[in-house]
């Protein structure tokens, strides 16, 4: 019955974010099939199964984390393996994550082309400042496809992918599909300059002869560390010397910085589920939508980009309620979707106004919280305070430094690169420099010009609860060029 209501429910949100006329009979059943029987077609015994396979692969995580701080050899398999370490003292480090870049013809190609100019002036500013640049995950979208192109298959992607049986030729099929979106998005002539920018990186070396452009995997293009043809289409076709991407960069020794993607402590995209999970929700689902999770239109993302508004800055959960407490209407949705939904990035404060002015209406999709903060800063306080490493993630969308805990106090243990492609004119970044990390956005004013904004760490009062403050991050009244 909910399996029923879901599709139902999936299916007219669907025709509110983009999907095509021809794509409601056509297209969206074949796509609507291979989720059904991908997810939901498990039994009771194997959806227990995966899901507690899950659970122990995002605890697991920290144990492979733990191994990596005592530079031990890490044998955690794909996306927890491969580490690169760098020193803090007399670098600088710019983190971006999340840039999700599409190719022409993907329905999601406008969001990033949106962000391509600021991006690139961006990259010229860290360039000539010797800043090291990392790239946390999730810079190309190999995952999210267009359903109606042929990828070479010999019939449109949604149709072939209806006719296999099991997720071992779905995985099969994948790669032949990457590989082509990689392509597309590599040769796409407006890429040319970021193109060149990111050989330049990767061609210049620090003091200590390290390339100066670190990629760090993501669970959106994890296919890149594969060897083969994926960095081939780099090295070879495109000319840039980019090294295989790693799942750790470890800055400093006392306290580091370890940059990690992310997806490793979600219990849906971690790299044991993501295949079965993950992957094939935002395969299926997501095109129709507002691709991975979803994107801010430039007339929502104005209030940060011109520093008029505070973003959140505190730990978040993503685990729905079980019993509805207070509004019925929110209690379902986390529900029917099976994660806690952001409903401060609507504009009404009633969940249900949300629902049907904004969500029924087509305006702007969910923000699902997929990767419980809380329970990462569970396991962090754990280390004793002088040896607590600071963990700097991309994956959630969200920046964050020195957010607040639950107890109200902020905490240093924390960081977020944000994203770079899903807030239209408006790439959110993280510098480390001096041992100090600050989050900084690029955005285009109204004249023009490009400029860089910084955000600190501070309280806000909410309105009508008393004397309640929350955690947010403060842009700077000005923004500028960049610091002298």
């Amino acid at each position: 019955m909910k399996d029923a209501l879901m599709e139902v429910f999936n299916r007219g949100l669907a025709t509110k974010y983009g999907m095509k006329t021809t794509e409601l009979n056509e297209v969206w059943p074949a796509s609507w099939s291979v989720y059904a029987s991908i997810v939901l077609g498990l039994s009771k015994t194997q959806t227990r199964t995966e899901k507690h396979k899950a659970k122990k692969a995002t605890q697991a995580a920290f144990g492979h984390l733990h191994q990596v701080l005592k530079g031990r050899p890490v044998t955690g398999g794909t996306g927890q393996s491969k580490v690169a370490r760098r020193p803090l003292a007399g670098e600088k480090y710019v983190v971006f994550s999340d840039h999700h870049i599409a190719f022409p013809g993907h329905r999601h190609y406008n969001v990033w082309q949106a962000n391509l100019p600021v991006y690139e002036a961006a990259l010229n500013a860290y360039f000539s400042r010797g800043y090291t640049l990392v790239e946390n995950g999730d810079v190309e979208e190999l995952i999210i496809f267009e359903p109606q192109r042929d990828y070479a298959g010999g019939q449109e992607e949604a149709r072939l992918r209806a006719s296999l049986a099991t997720l071992s030729e779905l995985k099969a099929r994948r790669q032949v599909m990457r590989l082509a979106q990689l392509k597309l998005i590599l040769d796409d002539p407006a890429h040319a300059g970021l193109l060149d920018l990111w050989r330049q990186f990767a061609g210049a070396t620090t003091s200590e002869g390290h390339s100066r452009l670190v990629r760090v995997a993501g669970n959106h293009d994890y296919d890149l560390q594969q060897d083969g043809a994926y960095l081939h289409e780099y090295r070879s076709t495109h000319g840039i010397p980019l090294a295989q991407p790693v799942d750790y960069l470890v800055i400093g020794k006392d306290r580091p910085y370890i940059v990690m993607h992310g997806h490793q402590f979600d219990e849906s995209s971690n790299p044991t589920s993501a295949p079965r999970f993950g992957e094939t929700i935002s395969e299926c689902l997501g095109i129709y939508y507002q691709g991975a999770d979803r994107f801010w239109p430039v007339d929502e993302a104005r209030k940060w980009a011109n520093g008029s508004n505070v973003f959140l800055n505190e730990f978040v959960g993503d685990d729905p309620r079980w019993l509805p407490v207070g509004d019925v209407d929110e209690w379902f949705l986390e529900r029917l979707f099976g994660h806690n939904v952001a409903w401060e990035y609507f504009e009404h404060d009633s969940e249900s106004e949300a629902m049907e002015k904004e969500i029924l209406a087509g305006k702007r999709w969910m923000k699902f919280r997929h990767t419980d903060e809380l329970f990462i800063w569970y396991h962090l306080r754990n280390y004793p305070l002088q040896k607590r490493p600071r963990l700097v993630l991309g994956h959630t969308h969200e920046v964050r430094n020195m957010p607040c805990a639950p107890n109200g106090y902020p905490q240093d243990c924390y960081l977020n690169s944000g994203s770079a492609g899903r807030f239209e004119n408006l790439v959110w970044g993280l510098e480390i420099e001096e041992g100090a990390a600050t989050v900084v956005s690029w955005s285009m004013n109204d004249d023009g010009v490009i400029k860089r904004r910084a955000w600190t760490p501070g309280k806000k009062k909410v309105i009508g609860q008393g004397n309640k403050k929350r955690g947010v991050l403060v842009p700077d009244a000005q923004s500028s060029p960049f610091p002298p």
